[in-house]
């Protein structure tokens, strides 16, 4: 009875923190340890710190935590749509069209993050991490959870309204994927790599070198960015830095979350000058 009490206290708790489920919140956790152990044997970069990653826990549950209330505060009790709910026999694969059209929709947001001053302050903090690894993955700004809930999460649902198990399978596999792209391990796979992103391919992303700016947008499926000329093949030899010239990596945790209200300039990463250069990568 009490573990029964206990679960119910813990699921209660979850829930109005960072509205998260005992089972979203043990997916979080076991890819940190799971990527984790992965990441300590076969490192695509080694030397990473302790306190980095205690320091990027910090900003995950900032992010968890401010960005929920503000969600819950904005929107959480105001029906901006009348729902349309559904109830599929095979919820993963439902959750497999979630995936995809929020992807479609959050490739847009990317870009517009990295093109537009505005919303680089804030999503440069998420790029600002010079040891990119597992717990890179929701280093995010507290403004950037409700942005994705406006931009995002919202128009997904009111383009294929409610499932509510093929949301839950939505959640655990976003969280598990979006914080394995993010891992220091050199993955990638050519054939599947044309469909789906993998953490080398998502690196690129990361790279602080100015011929890997503007590329691999997509968090789930490569296909996007080949579609629209902004994939950029990673080479299995070569690991490119990450980080940003803006920002430090061991910036104060304190004065990053107030930073996008800050006065400083926010300088985008520049974009390539043609098309073509992404053409010709790609094609490599």
């Amino acid at each position: 009875m009490s573990f029964v009490l206990a679960y119910i206290n813990l699921e209660t708790s979850l829930k109005e923190l960072f509205n998260l489920t005992p089972t979203i919140a043990a997916t979080i956790v076991g890819m940190y340890i799971l990527m984790g152990i992965v990441e300590y044997f076969t490192p695509a970069e080694k030397g990473h710190s302790w306190s980095g990653r205690f320091r990027n826990f910090t900003y995950t549950l900032v992010f968890l935590y401010v960005g929920n209330l503000l969600i819950v505060w904005l929107i959480g009790n105001k029906p901006l749509f009348q729902p349309r709910l559904y109830k599929h026999d095979f919820p993963i694969f439902y959750a497999l069209a979630y995936i995809f059209v929020s992807d479609f929709l959050f490739y847009w947001y990317h870009r517009a993050q990295h093109r537009w001053p505005i919303l680089w302050r804030v999503h440069e903090l998420h790029h600002s991490d010079s040891e990119m690894n597992i717990t890179t993955s929701l280093r995010t700004h507290w403004l950037d959870k409700l942005i994705l809930q406006c931009v995002v999460t919202l128009p997904t649902l009111f383009i294929l309204g409610y499932d509510i198990r093929a949301l839950y399978w939505w959640a655990i596999l976003g969280y598990a994927w979006e914080m394995f792209t993010h891992a220091n391990i050199n993955f990638f796979i050519h054939p599947v790599a044309t469909v789906i992103c993998n953490p080398s391919i998502h690196r690129m992303h990361h790279s602080r070198l100015p011929q890997h700016h503007h590329c691999n947008f997509a968090q789930y499926f490569t296909c996007i960015d080949m579609i629209f000329g902004t994939y950029i093949a990673p080479k299995r030899e070569a690991i490119p830095p990450t980080g940003t010239d803006s920002i430090p990596s061991d910036y104060s945790v304190f004065m990053s979350l107030f930073r996008p209200f800050g006065r400083h300039k926010a300088v985008v990463q520049a974009q390539p000058n043609r098309r073509s250069k992404i053409s010709k990568r790609r094609s490599r």
